[in-house]
C-alpha cells in the first residue's frame, strides 16, 4: 500500500515538474534574450 502511493506521488510530482519546465522556459528564454539584448 505504502510503496504503490509513494509511486504515484512520483509519478504526479514528475508530471508536475515538467508542466512547471514547460511554463517556465518560455520565460527564461525570453529573460535570457532580453539580457543579452543589454549586454
Amino acid at each position: 500500500m505504502l510503496s504503490a502511493s509513494k509511486g504515484i506521488l512520483e509519478i504526479i510530482s514528475q508530471e508536475w515538474l515538467s508542466g512547471m519546465y514547460d511554463v517556465l522556459r518560455p520565460k527564461v528564454s525570453s529573460l535570457r534574450g532580453s539580457l543579452q539584448k543589454h549586454s
